[in-house]
């Protein structure tokens, strides 16, 4: 698996340095509301081991995500992904609504910060999440480089939280940082 991944992350990076003069075409600044993002990513996420009581879960992960423009800097969207535990063979899958505000857009280059905030499944359960279906929120930023007139590689890394919100015992919750790598769609 980290193969696959390192071959991506070759692939982006020489993708990056090499950009069609057609990625000049694209700004970030020229987006109006309706507009749509559609993105794919693959990543990678760990939990910090906080609580000391919490079990050591890394994640390689898939994700898919649409967004619509609700101002010139601001999307509204949904992603959907889902993860495979390296350490134990668990996996997972998540929904989530998502915020993006971009706070930096300079011709084709763009930052951003998202909030995330929807539901995680765990099928093999969590025992530190006393259940399987559990809340997350997550928030995070984005850095995107255009590559073609209407396409952008994207990065993006953010802090995770994971927990039954009390609703179930015990309720330790999983704190984790995940990166990823993807490729994002504009009309």
């Amino acid at each position: 698996m980290i193969n696959r991944i390192t071959l991506l992350a070759v692939f982006l990076i020489i993708t990056c340095t090499h950009l069609s003069a057609e990625a000049d075409d694209m700004k970030f600044n020229s987006f109006l509301p309706g507009d749509r993002e559609v993105s794919i990513s693959a990543g990678w996420g760990q939990n910090y081991d906080i609580p000391r009581e919490s079990q050591h879960i890394s994640l390689y992960t898939m994700n898919l995500r649409y967004a619509t423009f609700v101002s010139r800097e601001s999307q509204l969207g949904y992603n959907i992904g889902g993860g495979v535990d390296t350490v134990d063979d668990g996996s997972t899958i998540w929904g989530n609504a998502d915020y993006r505000h971009y706070f930096i857009r300079r011709g084709s280059t763009a930052f951003a910060w998202n909030f995330r905030f929807g539901f995680m499944y765990f099928p093999n359960g969590v025992e530190e999440l006393g259940g399987n279906l559990n809340f997350n929120e997550q928030f995070g930023i984005t850095f995107q480089q255009a590559v073609t007139s209407s396409s952008a590689i994207t990065f993006d890394c953010s802090f995770s939280h994971t927990s039954n919100a009390g609703l179930a015992d015990p309720n330790l919750g999983v704190n984790a940082t995940f990166f990823s790598l993807g490729y994002s769609w504009f009309k």
